[in-house]
């Protein structure tokens, strides 16, 4: 049980058809969610749709069953994609990232968390927390997944710093842009820029940083 001044924090295990895929920690919940993501982020549901989650407790690990299935032709990615829209105005991405550190607050007072979301540029979709920011991410990327939204038209909002492991989670994805009120590392520019993702930095503050504007 997670006392009042500490974040809970569980071990999870990912076994992807029977196999042990992956480990880590992770906050216990969305777990439907997580699993969906870190397969999609990590390339493994080319071809292959998710046939169903199971969560399973255990004393020492969460553990997420997944089985996938073979895509029908009807639902593979189609290659005529209309383009990427642009970043929202900055006065957009202020509103949006204080609704986006509010519901933080709201699961978790006392913080310890990161926080992201989807946006088509005017709301939030798909707000996650969790105490891994790319686990955040990932759970973002699977709710999106899981409920039909085509993400390749939606913005990823953050709390957290661009790292090269979560621009890699949003060039897997296809998102279209990516803001966060930090910055991004060198590595996470570049793979951005390689799949033509514009990073809006520090975007809560008077003065942002594009990197990638089109």
């Amino acid at each position: 049980m997670a006392s009042r001044h500490a974040v809970e924090e569980r071990r999870f295990v990912l076994e992807l058809d029977g196999e042990s895929t992956f480990r880590g920690t992770c906050s216990p919940d969305a777990l439907h969610a997580l699993a969906a993501g870190r397969l999609l982020a990590e390339g493994m549901l080319e071809g292959r749709r998710i046939a169903a989650i199971d969560v399973i407790e255990r004393d020492d690990a969460i553990v997420l069953q997944v089985r996938l299935r073979a895509a029908e032709s009807h639902e593979t990615l189609s290659r005529n994609l209309p383009p990427h829209p642009p970043p929202p105005p900055q006065e957009a991405l202020h509103d949006m990232l204080r609704e986006l550190f509010r519901a933080g607050d709201e699961r978790y007072p006392e913080g310890g968390v990161h926080v992201a979301a989807l946006s088509d540029g005017e709301r939030l979709l798909h707000i996650h927390t969790d105490v891994g920011r790319h686990n955040a991410v990932d759970k973002v990327l699977g709710g999106a997944l899981l409920s039909g939204t085509d993400v390749r038209q939606l913005g990823l909002i953050l709390s957290a710093r661009v790292s090269g492991e979560i621009a890699r989670k949003a060039a897997a994805a296809g998102v279209a842009w990516i803001a966060t009120r930090s910055l991004p590392t060198t590595l996470a520019i570049e793979i951005a820029a390689e799949a033509g993702i514009p990073i809006v930095a520090r975007a809560a503050a008077r003065d942002t940083y594009v990197w990638g504007a089109p």
